[in-house]
């Protein structure tokens, strides 16, 4: 049983990077299919990067 959800939670981990490159690769401007293989730690890098170069939302 364990080892099932192990596997389910890795897929899901895996699913929303896959998705998070998705939406970072067109918003920084880069090719998809030049960057088709990035490593996990690229990905979390790259939106990391592009989130702190967007200027705060002010609430009012």
């Amino acid at each position: 049983m364990k080892p099932l959800m192990e596997k389910r939670r890795r897929a899901r981990i895996n699913d929303s990077l896959n998705r998070l490159k998705n939406l970072i690769l067109p918003l920084t401007g880069r090719d998809k299919t030049f960057y088709s293989k990035l490593e996990k730690a690229d990905i979390l890098e790259m939106t990391v990067r592009f989130l702190s170069d967007v200027p705060p939302v002010s609430t009012k």
